[in-house]
């Protein structure tokens, strides 16, 4: 799973100050517990921006997980590995450019990988990024 957050210099939403990318992974074992299993890397309509480590912010095993398996995959999925197994969560987060998450932002065709894990994201999660304020009439995609 993806999101987006900003950070922003005191209480308006028109100074900011960072902009970050958060992973959340949730399986059947570790993926990306060593630095160079969480580099990440982005296809912005094709040019190539290898923008970094991601910092491993939590990784633990266990919890019910049950609810948050079947967000991701479906109710049977939650079923089956939130009910039989005790799944690995690992949350991951990567600072990015303003002008990388522009791109992001604006991109016709948008692949991400991180680690041995490759997506491509669809234009719905396009349009939530794009939602996100950036203390400017940044351009959003129509």
């Amino acid at each position: 799973m993806l999101s987006a957050s900003a950070v922003y210099e005191g209480e308006a939403t028109d100074k900011l100050k960072d902009l970050y990318l958060q992973f959340h992974a949730l399986g059947r074992g570790w993926h990306f517990l060593k630095a160079e299993e969480r580099t990440l890397i982005m296809l912005l309509d094709g040019e190539r921006f290898v923008l970094g480590t991601a910092n491993l912010d939590d990784s633990h095993v266990g919890g019910d997980n049950t609810a948050l398996s079947a967000a991701i995959g479906g109710l049977e999925t939650g079923r089956l590995l939130g009910a039989s197994t005790s799944l690995v969560t690992e949350d991951m987060s990567l600072a990015i450019p303003r002008e990388i998450f522009l791109k992001l932002r604006t991109a016709k065709t948008v692949e991400i990988q991180l680690g041995a894990v490759e997506w491509k994201l669809k234009a719905e999660h396009q349009k939530c990024l794009a939602e996100l304020p950036l203390g400017d009439s940044a351009p959003t995609r129509p």
